[in-house]
């Protein structure tokens, strides 16, 4: 995801992109199977159970995936 700046130099430029496309960052089909996997050891479903997913996943995933990343796909699949 690409932030909206002001890019003044190439070096900017660069950064931006580095920044937003880190090496080891899951992507998304694997953000999704790790989400699923949560969700059905936990048994939740609806959006009122979002909190006890991400409090299970957020421990595992930290450093590893951007927490609003894993938000937005655990959001999705409790829709």
């Amino acid at each position: 995801m690409l932030r909206a700046l002001a890019i003044t130099s190439v070096d900017s430029y660069r950064n931006v992109i580095v920044s937003n496309c880190r090496p080891g960052c899951p992507t998304r089909p694997v953000r999704e199977a790790v989400v699923k996997q949560v969700i059905a050891e936990l048994g939740v479903s609806g959006p009122q159970t979002t909190g006890a997913a991400m409090g299970k996943l957020m421990p595992q995933r930290k450093g590893k995936a951007d927490g609003k990343l894993i938000n937005k796909v655990v959001c999705e699949l409790l829709k």
